[in-house]
């Protein structure tokens, strides 16, 4: 199969943060060492007016990594589903992929999002998760993340196999412009909150 060009932002990783300064520390770090030596990443943190000291190690990640990072202030907290939301709009990746701030991606992972991009343009991409018992700066990183394409695979078959880990946010990457097609997207402020 032949790749595919990729446009000049063709995947965002977005992380929503409150409030959890020493996690979001070891995802940046997990983050920007897998994106260093790729293009066409987009990094974006959207705080949710934090009030921990999240908003000063930002600072300092922008001052060390220049035109690494775009940083959004949210001037009160929005709750997780509007953070959320916030980031999904706010990225200019044709992909965006959404992780927690508690959450830190395989070896790898960032580098298989991009070469399955650039294989076929899925709709959206998930791929299993690893549970860790005990704190995240103890967690080892393994093998790459297996990803499963759902534009390859029965939306049948997918959902039995997916099925509500689908709502695992750091587990999906979806395809923005064609979530943003669809006649009837989800209306998610009826949602927000629940």
């Amino acid at each position: 199969m032949e790749n595919i060009a990729l446009p000049a932002i063709s995947l965002t990783i977005a992380i929503p943060t409150y409030n959890r300064v020493d996690c979001l520390k070891l995802l940046i770090d997990a983050v920007l060492a897998q994106t260093s030596e790729l293009s066409g990443i987009e990094v974006i943190i959207v705080n949710n007016a934090s009030t921990d000291a999240t908003g000063a190690l930002l600072s300092s990640y922008v001052d060390s990594f220049p035109g690494r990072l775009r940083i959004l202030q949210n001037a009160r907290n929005i709750g997780l589903d509007g953070n959320v939301e916030a980031c999904f709009l706010a990225a200019r990746g044709e992909f965006v992929w959404i992780i927690g701030d508690d959450d830190l991606p395989a070896a790898g992972a960032v580098e298989r999002v991009l070469d399955l991009i650039r294989s076929g343009r899925p709709d959206i991409l998930y791929f299993t998760s690893a549970g860790h018992d005990g704190p995240l700066d103890s967690y080892v990183h393994g093998e790459p993340a297996i990803l499963v394409d759902a534009k390859l695979v029965d939306r049948v078959l997918f959902i039995s196999v997916v099925n509500s880990y689908i709502t695992f946010l750091s587990s999906v990457v979806v395809n923005k412009g064609r979530y943003l097609s669809l006649e009837q997207p989800v209306a998610t402020q009826k949602y927000a909150g629940s």
